[in-house]
């Protein structure tokens, strides 16, 4: 049965050619062994497997492939873990920036524990460390309890939905939202008063509570003592200063010294501009820093 069909195709194939018809090309659709079109074909269409090929190549959702070209996926357990391990160490900044090495550089896990790592420094070198934060596993995901201020009650937030890219983390969810879009870094920003330079690190909008987290560097080349305290945030397009809630640092620096700070504005929106004073030994200059923060 098989040959007999196979001997009538030849023999169409045959009429054709004789007739001077076009034979189908090796990519058209030919007839299956029961006469109907299998919908197969015989040699592959390079663009559609280009096209399969680069939507392969592509991330969920179609968004752009992560750095190395790999798609991102599901993150193991072990590198969850080690990474929310260094998320809670607040009390020791050091131990968190070990966890950076889990993360891609410029991925939303690292900058989002980069911001984290330099709050906590502003509080370890007021000279207040803070307490570490408890971790409690929810619903499949990680909810850390961190402490913005010494003696408050914890702010708490489930981590979930990481994803990994050749073993590193690459992006992550707080209570559902993604931080990417609420974390701001960018290299450069400076102001620089009377000898005093400050130097933007990080802002991070909180999923939590939608308070602006702001941190810097300061260096200053006399003693200066630094009123953190009376530290104001001006949002972009207005002239209001809005007062830090909570404001952590070393106030009194040495000549050629410095220290992380950290700035608190509740409701308030990355863009605008982080104003702060001081004064040199015995007020003989004012110091009047004021550091964009970058959206």
């Amino acid at each position: 049965m098989f040959s007999a069909r196979v001997s009538t195709a030849a023999a169409a194939l045959a009429l054709l050619a004789a007739s001077g018809c076009e034979l189908p090309g090796a990519d058209e659709v030919l007839p299956g062994t029961n006469g109907e079109e299998t919908g197969e074909r015989t040699a592959p269409n390079s663009e559609s497997d280009d096209a399969t090929d680069a939507d392969r190549r592509r991330g969920s959702e179609g968004e752009d492939p992560p750095p190395g070209g790999a798609t991102q996926q599901a993150a193991s357990e072990p590198l969850v873990h080690d990474y929310v391990s260094a998320l809670a160490a607040a009390s020791d900044p050091d131990r968190m920036r070990e966890g950076l090495d889990l993360a891609e550089e410029d991925s939303t896990a690292h900058a989002y524990l980069r911001h984290q790592a330099g709050f906590s420094q502003a509080w370890e070198d007021a000279g207040t460390p803070l307490p570490d934060s408890d971790v409690h596993t929810a619903s499949g995901g990680n909810e850390v309890c961190r402490t913005r201020e010494p003696g408050t009650q914890p702010v708490c937030a489930v981590h979930d939905h990481f994803t990994e890219n050749d073993e590193r983390l690459a992006d992550l969810r707080v209570d559902g939202t993604d931080p990417g879009p609420r974390l701001s870094a960018a290299d450069g920003v400076t102001d620089e008063s009377e000898g005093v330079h400050a130097t933007f690190l990080s802002a991070y909008r909180s999923v939590e509570d939608g308070t602006l987290v702001v941190t810097a560097d300061l260096t200053t080349v006399d003693d200066v003592s630094l009123d953190l305290d009376g530290a104001a945030y001006v949002p972009e397009g207005s002239d209001a200063e809005e007062p830090a809630a909570v404001s952590a640092g070393r106030y009194e620096l040495d000549a050629g010294s410095g220290t992380h700070a950290a700035f608190t504005f509740p409701g308030a929106d990355p863009g605008g501009e982080l104003r702060l004073g001081g004064c040199l030994a015995e007020c003989s200059a004012m110091v009047d820093l004021a550091l964009p923060v970058p959206d």
